[in-house]
């Protein structure tokens, strides 16, 4: 969820006009979706950046900040070095990897690649030639998107594949279990005088 509205001018009209933060967490998305991967985060003073001029219509404190980062709210802030998205919260429960949008974007990136790599395995025997089949096609897929050269394809930590079947639903199960690159949001700086 984003918050702050803001006051864009519309060079059609000569008029600034009120627009939802969803107009520029959407562009900003696909920007660095296109030209980076999806599973990068679009957050911060370089992929968060909104380009064009813009005044919020409620731009807040810290403490008012603070409060809607607790509230997971995904805020604009406005300061010297430009003007961005400082977060990329999605509405998914706390405490879940999927509560950040990078994550969620791959997840969903891989529900719908891996169904069609198996698709011909359909009306095949349930036998381990298959089972194998399956699993090795989905690994060498996700393999793609870990420990790659390319950084911007370094989206998991770890991942598995298990595949089962169900002899009585004639049905093959295939369970991925991954765990997607966490992300920096903060940084603490101590310094200890002695």
């Amino acid at each position: 969820m984003y918050s702050q509205f803001r006051k864009r001018f519309d060079e059609y009209t000569a008029e600034w006009m009120t627009i939802s933060p969803v107009y520029h967490a959407i562009e900003n998305h696909l920007n660095i979706d296109n030209r980076v991967f999806l599973g990068e985060p679009v957050a911060g003073i370089e992929k968060g950046a909104i380009a064009e001029p813009i005044e919020l219509v409620y731009q807040g404190n810290h403490t008012e900040l603070g409060d809607m980062w607790d509230k997971e709210l995904n805020s604009t802030i406005n300061e010297p070095d430009g003007v961005y998205f400082l977060t990329q919260f999605t509405t998914w429960k706390r405490l879940s990897i999927l509560k950040r949008l990078h994550a969620a974007k791959f997840v969903a990136f891989v529900r719908k690649m891996v169904p069609p790599l198996l698709k011909d395995i359909l009306q095949r025997k349930g036998t381990q030639f298959w089972k194998d089949q399956a699993g090795a096609r989905v690994t060498h897929f996700l393999n793609k998107y870990m420990g790659s050269d390319v950084e911007a394809l370094n989206v998991l930590d770890d991942f598995s594949v298990n595949v089962e079947f169900d002899d009585v639903a004639s049905e093959l199960n295939v369970y991925i279990n991954m765990r997607p690159v966490r992300v920096i949001e903060r940084i603490n700086v101590y310094i200890i005088v002695e």
